[in-house]
């Protein structure tokens, strides 16, 4: 959130939709590394210290390859769509920072993994204070000098980590870290590659139909949920490990109550930014905020459904089982390409574009349900059959 806020101050309605798209390609590198590296590191949070070493470096490895190629996109992506010299140059700078937030995230889930809680926490607090004193005096700075801050201020923050941790990197570990396989780490990858996939359509589908403060609107309404993101990130790096260290058994209590707080979390900000004369969304986008607003209340229900899928997908990533994740997220893709592309070719309204995305949230539930249904009700036939089998084996004897 801050991150985003730090550059909107210094960006025209054009030069932060240009930010938005080129934003878009490096938040699905980002969720990319943190489902297939990030995930094993917190899942590792109970192998020893040196193994926990071990994976780490070879996962930073690991990430720098994905940067590179995300870079490239953002690089191929970005200058396509850029009008002027200024949209150019910030792509350019962009390209460069995506190395370096992909490294410093990896971090986070080492140290927490670690619990040297520390560490994640001095880093993030210096990319905060760093990203809300760039906000506050971006208005003052060109869109060229307030990117290059942005990137020194992610810099800072990565060292801090980095430099606590002290990885081993291991280039050549770090191509086997890629080597595919079969569970949750990649049913994660799908889903986050299949969400991150859409919203860079969505951007490419906006911008010409309704121009590049559209696409800037539709990431402010993300970003003024920003808090909610988060939390959100926080189940993966934080909740999991620390269920990953408890026994199974535990876990459907534990993400109910963790779910709870996360929606109530959802209403109170939502009330909050919603009241007539609330002057929070206004402070954070200025003239954009009307927009913003406008469509703020359907990307709320959309983040309501979202944070029930994460929470639940925390207990399936926990078994190694993410098949359920994998059809839920098909189905809301088919859903939001449809509507897009509807969208597009009529002409519709705005308003159009955040009813599709919040038809992406509601199509998911169903899907989980289903599927979790399934999964019960053969993990309850096996039970029954074993219980059938051990009463026979006793009757035996």
């Amino acid at each position: 959130m801050a991150s985003v806020l730090a550059l909107a101050a210094a960006y025209s309605s054009d030069e932060f939709g240009l930010f938005a798209t080129v934003y878009a390609v490096m938040t699905l590198a980002l969720g990319v590394t943190r489902a297939y590296l990030g995930l094993p590191i917190a899942l590792g949070a109970s192998l020893s210290r040196v193994e926990q070493g071990v994976l780490y470096g070879s996962s930073v490895a690991a990430a720098i390859y994905i940067a590179a190629v995300a870079a490239s996109g953002v690089l191929v992506l970005g200058i396509a769509t850029s009008t002027s010299a200024t949209g150019v140059s910030i792509v350019v700078l962009m390209s460069v920072a995506v190395p370096i937030l992909l490294v410093q995230d990896l971090a986070r889930f080492h140290a927490v993994a670690t619990r040297r809680t520390g560490v994640a926490v001095a880093s993030d607090s210096l990319w905060l204070m760093g990203a809300l004193i760039l906000w506050v005096s971006g208005s003052s700075l060109s869109p060229v000098t307030a990117t290059l801050l942005w990137i020194l201020i992610a810099a800072g923050s990565m060292v801090v980590a980095v430099g606590c941790l002290t990885p081993s990197v291991d280039w050549s570990g770090g191509w086997r870290t890629l080597r595919p396989g079969r569970g949750a780490r990649e049913a994660s990858v799908a889903q986050v590659a299949m969400s991150g996939g859409v919203t860079v359509v969505t951007a490419l589908v906006v911008a010409p139909v309704y121009g590049a403060g559209a696409v800037g609107a539709l990431r402010g309404a993300g970003t003024v949920l920003g808090p909610l993101n988060t939390l959100m990130t926080f189940l993966d790096f934080g909740v999991l490990a620390a269920l990953a260290r408890r026994s199974r058994s535990k876990d459907v209590r534990a993400l109910v109550l963790v779910m709870l707080v996360l929606l109530g979390a959802l209403v109170l900000w939502a009330l909050i930014l919603l009241m007539p004369s609330s002057p929070v969304g206004r402070a954070m986008f200025a003239d954009s905020w009307p927009m913003v607003r406008d469509i703020l209340p359907i990307t709320c229900v959309e983040y309501g459904f979202l944070l029930f899928i994460a929470t639940a997908g925390i207990f399936f990533k926990l078994r190694d089982q993410g098949r359920q994740i994998v059809v839920a997220k098909i189905l809301s893709v088919v859903v939001v390409l449809i509507g897009v592309g509807c969208a597009a070719v009529s002409g519709l309204t705005f308003i159009a574009i955040p009813l599709v995305l919040a038809g992406r949230g509601s199509s998911q539930p169903y899907t989980f349900w289903y599927e979790s249904f399934i999964k019960w009700r053969g993990i309850s036939r096996g039970s029954r059959i074993a219980k059938l089998v051990e009463l026979r084996s006793d009757g035996r004897a």
